[in-house]
């Protein structure tokens, strides 16, 4: 409970702190992305940790004069293992904000949490788990205006020497702001592996106009049994992007499809092409 309440506050400072200066007054964007995942609870100790962040990719354009944007990032990921001390943490958000016309920002990342564990023969593997979404997009009166942000937690265990996979987790949301658009284009996504097992499921959605929100927190734990000596990769992914436009010309801020089944395959398993950064981006304009 501590935990939910914790991440519902922060998130909705974000939103109330940041859309309420701006939207009143004249014409305004603003679009967020957050990202928590606590991987904690190990009954094993790793062989090898690694902290990696990839696809990143900031845009921001902007007719000076007419219009001004801003892109931020902030990034917080530890994966630490020191004698019985196993823990691994994500917080990443992402923001546009613009004003006036003729501007663009579009901001995206994701993250890796990578582990590997030996397991010996009929021993158990389990650890405890807690992932958030949070999302927000704000427009205001423009019918050029659009918004776009999503936000995507995975899981996955894979056998390291056949690289297949063990069992997955996934959790996507996405929101498409815009007010051209007949149909409603916001859709979630939640595909539990049959080893994780779920101790609460929330979410608070408020969708529909020219705001709209969407949080999920989810908490449970993995457990499996290996019958044979198993060398296991453990891989944890977030995924953030936040888009705003003032003019739909550009076509940037695209709409997101609707992952697949697959989505948290893709890419896990080309572990060599990841790029380490061992810094900490705390913001881009």
């Amino acid at each position: 409970m501590a935990i939910k309440k914790k991440l519902l506050l922060f998130f909705a400072s974000i939103v109330t702190g940041s859309t309420a200066a701006i939207l009143p007054s004249y014409a305004a964007i603003f679009s967020a992305s957050q990202t928590y995942l606590k991987l904690d609870n190990f009954n094993k100790i790793p062989q090898d940790v690694g902290v990696f962040y990839e696809d990143f990719n900031s845009k921001t354009i902007s007719d000076k004069g007419k219009g001004a944007v801003q892109a931020k990032l902030d990034v917080d990921s530890i994966f630490k293992a020191e004698d019985s001390l196993v823990f691994a943490q994500s917080n990443i958000q992402s923001q546009v904000l613009g004003q006036g016309s003729d501007y663009l920002g579009d901001l995206k990342i994701s993250s890796r949490l990578v582990s590997k564990f030996f397991i010996e023969a009929e021993q158990q593997f389990s650890f405890d788990f807690t992932a958030f979404l949070g999302l927000v997009n704000a427009i205001e009166r423009g019918q050029d205006e659009a918004a776009s942000t999503y936000a995507a937690v995975s899981i996955l265990l894979i056998d390291s020497i056949n690289r297949t996979a063990f069992d997955s987790f996934n959790l996507f949301a996405n929101l498409n702001t815009d007010l051209t658009e007949i149909s409603d284009s916001d859709f979630f996504s939640f595909t539990p592996g049959n080893n994780f097992r779920l101790n609460q499921v929330s979410e608070l959605p408020l969708l529909g106009g020219t705001q709209e929100s969407y949080q999920v927190l989810v908490q449970g734990s993995f457990q499996r049994y290996f019958p044979e000596n198993t060398q296991l990769t453990l891989v944890a992914v977030t995924r953030n992007k936040s888009c705003g436009e003032s003019s739909k010309k550009l076509n940037i801020c695209v709409k997101v499809s609707e992952p697949s089944n697959r989505f948290a395959l893709i890419g896990l398993l080309g572990l060599s092409s990841v790029l380490l950064l061992r810094r900490i981006m705390k913001q881009i304009v």
